[in-house]
């Protein structure tokens, strides 16, 4: 029995080769600005008055102590006064990195295939076997 000549043929299809690369998303930027807020508070203060009470005498006789021709009194009057000083403090502290997010990202695709078809006209025997 003689072999016939065998044909090859090779049935191609299409496969993903999907790959990664970094693009620039953009940026962020981080600075201080210096804004002015103006500011009113409220402080109590005290101080002191002179308070000078007069009373109709009632003919009683004269006290030793009293004020005589050419003495005088003084009283020390005092009051407070507000003091404005600034200082600076930490309001915020602010840190600034980057960290690695993984998600996952669906592709879609169409993919072509070649698939061989075998067809038989007549009274043939095919023995087909797929590996």
């Amino acid at each position: 029995m003689t072999s016939a000549p065998s044909l090859a043929n090779q049935a191609r299809e299409e496969r993903l080769n999907i790959q990664k690369r970094p693009v620039d998303e953009g940026e962020v930027t981080v600075r201080k600005e210096v804004c002015t807020e103006h500011k009113t508070v409220d402080v109590p203060v005290t101080r002191e008055e002179i308070v000078i009470e007069r009373h109709p005498g009632h003919g009683q006789r004269a006290s030793s102590e009293t004020l005589g021709e050419g003495k005088e009194i003084r009283v020390l009057v005092r009051s407070e006064e507000v003091d404005i000083q600034k200082e600076t403090a930490v309001a915020e502290e602010v840190t600034v990195g980057k960290r690695r997010v993984q998600e996952t990202e669906r592709v879609d695709e169409n993919l072509r295939k070649e698939e061989i078809r075998v067809e038989k006209r007549g009274d043939v025997d095919v023995k087909d076997t797929k590996r």
